[in-house]
């Protein structure tokens, strides 16, 4: 979920803040044809008159770490400022994580699409390669994951980065595409790590150049792609966790004493999600604007979006930081309540919970769908998956069966009638579905074998999916990755 958010329209009055207007969601409710439309609900809290600062820091040139591939690599170099290396020279070989090795044991009982491992596999990597063709290209000092052709966001780089640690192994660029991507990261960051505006009575916060810039302007030149940050771009929590995870994942996949020190970096970018993402209540905020003094009322807003446990369980264990699971058990009681309070029939998720326990009351600021399983809300079904198979509680579990059970029975045992978004009471928003909502259901049903016709019919639809857009063509590899074993926690 965006950090651009505006506050509820109804408490607008109490919040001296002026909020920005929306903007368009990396992983939407948009139906087919272009790029989703499910709008970001905007807002800043209360930035605006602050000064919009350079558009990008030093960073440090893109660390390859060495050769690519299965190996791991020898030597390799690369400076760059400290924030975008933090490790000494020299690769180190790969560790049994590579695409196709299938590391995680997945939850007893759990099922797999029809047909062999191999061609499961070989259809998630011509996914991937289309993928890849499609949105991954040089440029902006590294490599950029496109979200269109002139924009790509935090989100979308760091989903892109989860990816391209997975599909090590197959793909004999994967590291020097991460190390690009973290390039860009580092050399981008939000723009609160430069400057604060005056009203907040403090100057840029340690640390917080470890989080991303939410959006990324993009412009072609040459063969290259250049960037361009809005004069107003902090963080999004989605993005900065989403990364987060990647750094974890490279740690294992790659191992930390090469250019970068990818275990190091996932500390510092732990760090700077709890000290500014999170919100008081221990659950994932509006983005670190909404901790800078003075938010008020924003301060406490949650996105159920980004309850992400398994990443959360993942910093934790990198750390050593305690918060990490209380902050798992914060979500736990927050997805326990949601289910039980708003959507007892569907389990569904809506975008965000004023004061980290109420709907919106209406339109969140221009968007209409806040109190709906839409935009980026279509993903959390996946992440609770992959928590579970990596060894998340029973209660996810439970959490995942509700949503499954309802999703099967709204559409009849027919997945091809899924639509894009749905009312917490289950009444549909879209008119017809995209793989953003369609594999993302379909990974909730992977743990019983009752199941398995259901996930034999979504992974068709998977299987086969045109290219849409990159919202639904990453939630589709996603989830992919996850239906059909090659899903692991770091």
């Amino acid at each position: 979920m965006s950090g651009k958010f505006g506050l509820v329209v109804v408490l607008l009055a109490a919040c001296s803040s002026t909020p920005r207007g929306p903007k368009p969601d990396d992983i939407t409710a948009g139906e087919s044809g272009g790029e989703p439309t499910g709008g970001k609900i905007g807002g800043t809290g209360g930035k605006g008159g602050g000064s919009g600062g350079t558009t990008g820091g030093a960073g440090g040139s893109v660390a390859t770490g060495g050769s690519v591939g299965s190996t791991g690599g020898a030597s390799g170099s690369g400076t760059g400022g400290s924030a975008a290396t933090g490790g000494s020279s020299g690769g180190s070989p790969a560790t049994g994580y590579n695409f196709g090795a299938h590391p995680q044991t997945y939850p007893t009982g759990s099922i797999k699409p029809a047909g062999t491992q191999a061609e499961l596999d070989a259809v998630v990597a011509a996914a991937y390669d289309k993928w890849k063709a499609a949105y991954v290209g040089k440029g902006c000092g590294g490599y950029v994951v496109k979200t269109t052709a002139t924009r790509t966001t935090s989100a979308t780089l760091g989903h892109g980065a989860i990816i391209t640690a997975i599909m090590a192994g197959h793909d004999p660029e994967a590291q020097a595409i991460f190390d690009g991507i973290h390039a860009v990261a580092r050399k981008y960051p939000s723009i609160l790590s430069k400057t604060v505006p005056a009203k907040h009575g403090i100057e840029p916060r340690s640390g917080n150049q470890y989080l991303l810039a939410n959006e990324l302007n993009l412009r072609t030149s040459g063969q290259d792609l250049t960037c361009e940050m809005p004069s107003e771009d902090d963080a999004a929590p989605d993005g900065d966790i989403a990364f987060a995870l990647a750094l974890t994942l490279a740690d294992k996949q790659w191992g930390s004493t090469g250019a970068i020190n990818y275990l190091e970096q996932a500390r510092l970018t732990a760090k700077a999600i709890k000290d500014y993402d999170m919100n008081p209540r221990k659950l994932p905020g509006l983005g670190d604007w909404a901790s800078l003094p003075g938010e008020g009322m924003w301060t406490t807003v949650a996105t159920p979006p980004n309850y992400a446990l398994g990443h959360f369980r993942a910093f934790g264990k990198a750390s050593g930081d305690a918060y990490w699971m209380e902050a798992v058990a914060a979500a736990q009681a927050s997805i326990e309540r949601v289910q039980t309070m708003f959507s007892p029939m569907t389990g569904l998720f809506p975008q965000v919970l004023v004061g980290s326990q109420s709907l919106s009351g209406g339109t969140f600021l221009t968007e209409q769908n806040a109190n709906a399983h839409f935009g980026d809300a279509s993903l959390l079904p996946l992440w609770l998956a992959a928590d579970y198979i990596g060894g998340g509680a029973e209660k996810t579990r439970a959490t995942l069966t509700k949503i499954n059970d309802w999703i099967k029975g709204k559409t009849g045992g027919d997945p091809s009638k899924i639509v894009d978004g749905y009312r917490l009471n289950g009444d549909p928003i879209g008119t017809k579905g995209t793989m953003a909502y369609v594999a993302p259901f379909a990974t909730v049903s992977i743990f019983d074998a009752g199941n398995q016709a259901w996930l034999d019919a979504t992974w068709k639809l998977m299987a086969a999916a045109p290219a849409t857009s990159q919202s639904a063509d990453t939630a589709n590899l996603l989830g992919m990755l996850v239906v059909t074993g090659n899903w692991w926690q770091p």
